[in-house]
């Protein structure tokens, strides 16, 4: 095995290029425990966790493991882990998007700390009518967000002001499509406005979770997405429908990861009935959460264990309590880490 490492794709694999006649058995040695699983199919195989970015040597033999922990690495079960300090670790995460949901105002009613988060963050959100907002709110922060040099997205969620897109509707694929293409196209008339272009779109609420897992609500949205133009990003969980839904059309997908929300072990969000303290806690918590999930890929999960996450965008709800102040703790978590907050840059701009 050469010092770049080999990178598996099956335990036939592993066993073919690794020398099984050692008298101890090999080792699978990965970033997270969930990273070693995916090997663990025979009695001659052994689990041994190490720290996201450990090396394993032997010799001058060096085997540097992903920060992220998509692969894992075969060595014999002799060799010691050894610290990522010792060898030099691998190259640090540089930069990541912050998002938070804006716009979500409505008449006399207001709702949200925009003008606290705007300065933190990278990426807004902006609220499209549907579940929150107004014109007059959507042309105030078009215009804020242009201020501060943050790049703006549609946030499009069900027609349902009273529940704040957060409730289930019953809608089919063909009047979701709709309800995406409408809310879209308000938005783009306001960015014009401003000389912006729209950015990404990233569904709200129930809207958003029921994508998730339903196909064809997934690629309803997606489809409407691709059908504005401006080569859209879309915000969503990696792994889901909706990340399905939006390769197969070509669309670039920026992974989310929510930083005031709880994680269950498999992956999945609490989105709804959540505690502040499922994620956390304290701001300088939250902010040293995030740190984790851009440097492992994981993060504690509320029932045990930890879940493997995937982290390009992070957001924080403008309606969360004390949101500025977690915003700024994450800011100086990440400043402390040297990772720069910026948002993504189309693949075609």
């Amino acid at each position: 095995m050469d010092d770049t490492g080999f990178r598996p794709s099956s335990i036939d694999e592993l066993r073919a290029v690794e020398n099984l006649e050692s008298d101890n058995p090999p080792v699978v040695y990965g970033p997270s425990r969930a990273s070693c699983e995916r090997f663990k199919q025979g009695s001659d195989f052994r689990l041994r966790h190490v720290a996201a970015g450990a090396i394993v040597a032997q010799g001058e033999q060096r085997l540097i493991l992903c920060a992220q922990g998509t692969p894992v690495l075969l060595v014999p079960g002799s060799l010691p882990a050894m610290t990522a300090d010792q060898f030099g670790s691998p190259a640090p995460r540089r930069s990541v998007d912050f998002n938070a949901d804006l716009g979500e105002s409505f008449g006399l009613y207001r709702y949200g700390a925009d003008e606290e988060l705007l300065p933190l963050i990278s990426s807004a959100n902006v609220a499209c009518g549907f579940h929150g907002g107004d014109p007059s709110v959507m042309r105030r922060t078009v215009a804020l967000a242009r201020r501060h040099g943050v790049m703006v997205g549609a946030h499009v969620g069900f027609p349902d002001l009273l529940g704040f897109g957060r409730r289930r509707l019953v809608a089919s694929p063909a009047e979701v499509k709709d309800y995406v293409t409408y809310q879209i196209g308000a938005l783009q008339a306001f960015l014009r406005a401003e000389g912006l272009p729209l950015h990404h779109v990233k569904p709200h609420g129930a809207l958003y979770m029921m994508a998730l897992e339903d196909d064809a609500l997934a690629q309803a949205v997606v489809e409407a997405t691709a059908a504005a133009g401006e080569d859209l990003q879309v915000y969503t969980i990696k792994g889901s429908a909706t990340d399905a839904a939006a390769i197969s059309l070509g669309l670039q997908v920026v992974a989310e990861y929510f930083a005031d929300r709880g994680y269950h072990a498999d992956g999945t969000v609490k989105m709804f009935n959540w505690t502040l303290q499922e994620a956390g806690g304290t701001p300088e918590a939250i902010g040293q959460r995030v740190l984790g999930v851009l440097q492992s890929g994981t993060v504690a999960a509320i029932d045990g264990g930890m879940a493997r996450v995937a982290a390009q965008t992070v957001c924080v709800h403008s309606d969360t309590p004390g949101s500025p102040e977690i915003a700024r703790a994450i800011r100086q978590a990440l400043a402390a880490a040297d990772i720069k907050v910026c948002a993504r840059r189309s693949q075609s701009r």
